[in-house]
């Protein structure tokens, strides 16, 4: 319930809000959900924001390991290819770009075969992706259809996503934002010892007008985590 107060889903009796009906319709977790409205509705990604939240739901399934010891440092130095300063999302976005760019115009197998990436999973997401993005465009048009009736119009609603190229000046900028908007309670801060610290905002009162930042815990980046790689 406090995950999904902060993320606009209920309100302060827990009743679902008309956000949460909107993110309650798609098949991945309240905070990527809300990450994917804030895609289309504030930061013009939805494109990337749909091929990452299609990633993380494979992202365990996305490698495959070489059996022999001679290969791993191979294995390890191509993985690092697709590596992004700024975090696992957008390393995973790096795979896709990168695959969907082959898939144009070569070999995706030859392609997965030769990064050492899973090309059934890459498969795979490319059907989570069209189901995730299904979805979005059945709630934006149920959305702006309630918006027209209420305004007295009516009739279809046509959705258009952009694809961003990555040159875009706010191409990376404008997906952290949107991963922000429904992950933001993932943050952690370094500091206290060089430790990475994690907070939460904390209700004051019944209305939750007045709020303060408390302190949970120490947080540690997942063994497999870019961040946990950089810091050793």
């Amino acid at each position: 319930l406090h995950i999904l107060r902060n993320l606009g889903a209920v309100d302060a009796q827990c009743q679902i809000t008309p956000t949460g009906k909107r993110m309650a319709q798609f098949p991945v977790p309240p905070r990527m959900s809300k990450s994917l409205l804030a895609a289309y509705y504030s930061y013009d990604c939805v494109h990337e924001m749909v091929s990452i939240a299609a990633m993380m739901e494979v992202e365990d399934r996305l490698w495959w390991k070489p059996a022999r010891p001679e290969e791993r440092d191979q294995f390890k130095r191509t993985k690092a290819l697709f590596y992004h300063s700024s975090g696992d999302h957008l390393t995973l976005l790096n795979v896709f770009n990168a695959y969907s760019a082959v898939k144009n115009s070569g070999d995706t197998r030859r392609w997965a075969q030769d990064h050492y990436v899973n090309h059934r999973t890459m498969k795979r997401v490319e059907d989570i992706r069209r189901q995730i993005e299904r979805t979005l465009i059945r709630v934006i048009q149920q959305t702006e259809l309630h918006n027209n009736y209420q305004h007295g119009g009516g009739g279809s609603v046509q959705i258009v996503f952009k694809v961003n190229r990555p040159e875009y000046a706010k191409y990376y900028e404008n997906i952290l934002k949107a991963l922000l908007s429904g992950h933001f309670m993932n943050i952690a801060v370094k500091g206290f010892g060089e430790h990475f610290w994690r907070f939460r905002l904390v209700s004051l009162d019944l209305e939750g007008r007045e709020k303060a930042v408390d302190v949970v815990d120490k947080a540690k980046a997942h063994q497999s985590s870019i961040f946990e790689k950089n810091e050793s």
